[in-house]
């Protein structure tokens, strides 16, 4: 349920979007209030209920639209206030109607432009950065970067405000990320951070703080998380009553659930609980509920997870979001099943399984189209290559062919004269020649391994990705379906009596055994343990279950750096199963060794056993997948692998160097 996270982000940042969140809300709200019982020009009372309109915008619809109301009145005969109010009419159209919306904010813009000043420009960089927020949610990201880019960000520039500049760049890093653009998103998002440090935006600067902490969560860097979100408090510390700690509480609670610390988790749930009380109908606090849901569920507390997550179905705001609904559906079917209400089970997973199909067969498109671009973009670079090789040797054709001919025509002039000293060049020039065709052959050869190493990248970057779909088909998919067998089945015993009550028992026992074999080969294609516990637990629960009463696995894990990239770890890991497999189906041994330790940035794996040995001297003749895959990611690691064995001998030693993140 936890890999939801960052499309929660998402949503927190749409409401975000469309309003500032001041820290001191309560202080705010009420500085503007007395704003408007002053005597005051009608502009200024027109600017002060338009804020007051957008502060409400989350937590009271009707004051919001009451606000927006005598903003509108206060404006009349003002054609400034006039196209200003054309801005917070569209906020309050966003979730109405977000075409009518796009509309007013065009509208916006354009009666904006002849003024001049600097709210005129700020206010018109808000119009284009809540136009392009509607097509980053709508993932039309490109767009949303051109508009970002263009309109909003120097129109920002203008107006002089620098915290609503970091907020645009910040949205720009986020549309980066989106795209895979990963150092350009770094760039920006330093600079959002940067910009908002000096100007006095610390909503801006709470709010970075927390999305980048949800992010590292979400790619199980937990202590980077914490970095962040640790910031974020800090700024929150002067505002105990600020809104903005519901979520600093959710992101908390987030980060402590995926660390398995599921208690502490519920106690900051507890305290943001008590806090949105003072709060009504905010976004945050279904966030929150969500992840006291996930750590009663965890805790196998049932009653309790189901109680919450019903109270979470019948609100509406939050089942908007189909991703939110695969949770709670997925959720409740399991909880049910765990207080052995089969009945009520089977209709959740029901549920979970129609939707679950329909988001897979758009997933599955969305594949395809991924794997062919990479197919495409692994041809084109072969032709690159093919193309520019002949190019080389058709111009060391070239200049050989005029070589020659020069030495020819320089020969038959001085023949007598130079006779030797003519031979001696020649054959020096040969030699020349002979030395650059080496060192172009040379050339060939690095440029075809680099490019092999970037075949293997694509191919196993694609078996993965292929073996991770897999996986998540045969446990969503197959997986709901063998449930549902057995909850049906179960039921017919229950009505059936003691008529062939042993026999269908045996079923209902083999139908158990095959979703745990099911389970089991899911996991084994798709280690999601890497994010959760780490490569060093991963690799003891492969030797736990590689062991046996007849194999006896000694597993050593030495001195490893414990900040290896994600995609280092999966390979490695999938090296040492392929060892691990082939030497428990093929060896016959009685004892297995796997020790890994790691110099720096060599990692180092080997693996011994006892068993039957074979011939390791022609290693490239071997036939099987399991050794050629072993082979293509060490070479993708920039490694060497060592095989020691002999026929008809007892004992293989596998000893492996792969160069790694330091």
């Amino acid at each position: 349920m936890k890999k939801y996270g960052y499309t929660l982000f998402l949503i927190f940042s749409f409401f975000n979007a469309l309003s500032q969140m001041p820290l001191n809300g309560t202080h705010y709200a009420d500085s503007l209030t007395q704003q408007l019982k002053k005597e005051l020009p009608n502009a200024t009372k027109a600017k002060s209920s338009f804020l007051l309109s957008e502060f409400y915008l989350r937590t009271d619809t009707a004051k919001a639209e009451q606000y927006l109301q005598q903003g509108l009145a206060h404006s009349e005969g003002n054609s400034f206030m006039q196209a200003v109010s054309l801005y917070y009419k569209a906020l309050q159209m966003m979730a109405k109607n977000p075409e009518l919306a796009k509309k007013m904010l065009l509208q916006s813009d354009a009666s904006l432009k002849k003024f001049k000043t600097k709210e005129a420009l700020l206010v018109r960089s808000m119009c284009w950065h809540s136009y392009a927020f509607r097509h980053h949610l709508r993932n039309e990201i490109k767009e949303s970067i051109e508009i970002i880019l263009h309109k909003a960000i120097p129109l920002a520039i203008q107006s002089g405000d620098l915290g609503f500049l970091g907020k645009n760049y910040f949205l720009l890093s986020a549309g980066f990320k989106n795209l895979g653009q990963h150092a350009k998103e770094k760039i920006y998002l330093t600079k959002a951070v940067s910009i908002l440090k000096k100007a006095n935006a610390p909503q801006y600067l709470a709010m970075i703080y927390q999305s980048i902490g949800e992010n590292y969560i979400s790619l199980g860097k937990l202590k980077e998380a914490k970095s962040n979100l640790d910031s974020m408090m800090i700024l929150l510390k002067p505002y105990p009553q600020s809104e903005m700690w519901l979520e600093y509480y959710a992101g908390e609670a987030l980060r402590l659930n995926t660390a398995l610390q599921f208690d502490s988790a519920l106690t900051v749930v507890e305290k943001g609980m008590l806090l949105a009380k003072r709060f009504k109908g905010t976004y945050a606090e279904k966030r929150i509920l969500l992840q006291k849901f996930y750590a009663l569920h965890s805790k196998e507390d049932f009653p309790e997870a189901k109680n919450v997550g019903l109270a979470l179905v019948k609100d509406k705001q939050f089942m908007a979001w189909e991703t939110n609904k695969l949770q709670i559906y997925y959720g409740l079917a399991t909880s049910y099943e765990g207080m052995k209400n089969k009945q009520s089970a089977y209709k959740w997973l029901k549920l979970y399984s129609g939707l679950s199909d329909s988001l897979s067969n758009s997933k599955l498109k969305e594949t395809a189209n991924l794997l062919e671009v990479k197919y495409r973009t692994a041809e084109n670079q072969k032709k690159i290559v093919a193309l520019n090789a002949e190019n080389e040797k058709a111009k060391l054709a070239t200049k050989n062919s005029r070589l020659v001919n020069w030495l020819l025509g320089l020969a038959s002039i001085f023949l007598l004269i130079v006779a030797f000293f003519g031979w001696l060049f020649y054959r020096n020039s040969k030699k020349l020649a002979l030395q650059k065709d080496l060192n172009h052959q040379q050339e060939l050869k690095d440029i075809d391994r680099q490019q092999q190493i970037k075949l293997v990248q694509v191919m196993l970057n694609a078996k993965e990705d292929e073996q991770n779909r897999l996986a998540r088909d045969l446990h969503d998919g197959l997986g709901c379906m063998l449930a549902i067998a057995k909850l049906n089945l179960t039921d017919y015993i229950h009505e059936q009596g003691n008529n062939n009550t042993l026999e269908l028992q045996n079923i209902v026992t083999q139908l158990d055994t095959s979703i745990g074999e099911l389970r089991r080969i899911s996991h084994n294609m798709m280690p999601e343990m890497l994010l959760k516990l780490g490569l060093k637990a991963l690799l003891k629960d492969l030797c736990e279950s590689a062991a046996s009463a007849a194999l006896k696995v000694d597993f050593q894990y030495l001195g490893i750096n414990n900040n290896l990239l994600a995609q280092e770890q999966i390979n490695i890991y999938r090296i040492i199963q392929e060892a691990i497999t082939n030497a428990t189906k093929h060896a016959q041994a009685q004892n297995l060794l796997l020790q890994c330790s790691q110099n720096e940035d060599v990692f180092f794996i080997t693996v011994e056993d006892d068993g039957k040995g074979f011939d390791a001297t022609h290693l490239d003749k071997v036939e099987g997948i399991g050794l050629n895959n072993i082979k293509s990611r060490v070479e993708y690691l920039k490694g060497k692998i060592e095989i020691l064995s002999e026929r008809n001998k007892r004992g293989t030693s596998i000893n492996i160097e792969l160069y790694v993140t330091a």
